[in-house]
């Protein structure tokens, strides 16, 4: 399964570990710097929807691999194989007493589930198929729109982009030099020419313009 494995020895499910995230619809997608956060979305197995909680990122730059912040919990839902809001199907068959089934029935409850996922797995392939190239062009706009995000918000301007957990002050810090050429730039038609911009009134203009690029940001 692209979802979970079940492991031999101890017949409970696993998560399937993966170099990209399952492809979902309508996940939470963020850009911050130059990196890209996935979460969550829905994946569709037959006529079923599991909702994922994994979250991975890419690094807008390289663009060269996929990184798993976190697995996520999807193979428990899979494995448990919801068919209804009937909150009694949640009940994991894994292990554990229950006074309601015997050894045998516990087996046989085993038995159906893995038969189960077999077709469910079986539906969800065919259906991928009808769907993959459906999903390549929704891959291709994802894309456009990322490339478009940068060129639009200016992301690859170092300068002009706040680094991972950089506070406002460390940020003007580090580009000072910068926002100190653009002050001067906007400031300069509305100063006379015997007037001169004092250092103090230079730099405030300055920190001005940087946290309202770094507000602007913070969004992402």
């Amino acid at each position: 399964s692209s979802v979970l494995a079940v492991n031999a020895t101890t017949k409970e499910p696993e998560a399937v570990e993966r170099t990209s995230p399952l492809p979902r619809i309508n996940p939470t997608l963020a850009v911050r710097a130059n990196t890209l956060y996935i979460y969550g979305g829905l994946l569709e197995i037959g006529d079923r929807e599991v909702t994922l909680d994994d979250v991975w990122t890419l690094d807008l730059h390289k663009r060269d691999k996929w990184t798993c912040v976190y697995g996520g919990t999807m193979h428990r839902q899979v494995w448990r194989g919801v068919p209804d809001d009937d909150t009694s199907s949640y009940v994991s068959i894994g292990g554990g007493d229950d006074d309601d089934f015997d050894d045998d029935d516990e087996e046989e409850e085993s038995g159906n589930e893995l038969e189960e996922i077999e077709s469910e797995e079986a539906r969800a392939a065919r259906k991928a198929a009808k769907k993959k190239e459906k999903k390549k062009s929704k891959r291709s706009g994802a894309r456009d729109e990322i490339a478009s995000l940068k060129s639009q918000l200016d992301l690859d301007h170092t300068e002009r982009t706040p680094q991972m957990e950089e506070a406002v002050a460390d940020f003007y810090a580090r580009t000072s030099e910068y926002w100190n050429q653009q002050a001067i730039a906007a400031i300069k038609d509305d100063v006379s020419n015997d007037e001169a911009l004092s250092q103090k009134e230079l730099k405030r203009e300055a920190f001005t313009l940087a946290r309202e690029r770094f507000d602007e940001l913070q969004p992402l």
